[in-house]
């Protein structure tokens, strides 16, 4: 089941509000697919997803996993 993703992102866009210059890290387990975090494809929440973060002052946190892709899943992304 998927979640709507605009309101999910309204929800991060209140933190960022709260959280102003504070700083604020972001972990998100989703459905969304990136090269962007490391996954082995994108998809078209990952695409949305990618356009929301670059349109915010977020940085990518996530470091490419060292165990071979079968056993790594990049479902989640952490921002800063």
């Amino acid at each position: 089941m998927y979640f709507d993703k605009e309101q999910d992102l309204n929800k991060v866009d209140k933190i960022l509000q709260h959280a102003k210059k504070e700083g604020e890290i972001i972990a998100m387990n989703n459905n969304d697919r990136s090269t962007s975090w490391h996954d082995t494809i994108t998809n078209n929440r990952g695409n949305h997803l990618e356009e929301y973060i670059s349109s915010k002052p977020l940085q990518i946190m996530n470091e490419q996993s060292t165990k071979p892709p079968s056993q790594t899943v990049y479902a989640k992304v952490t921002l800063t």
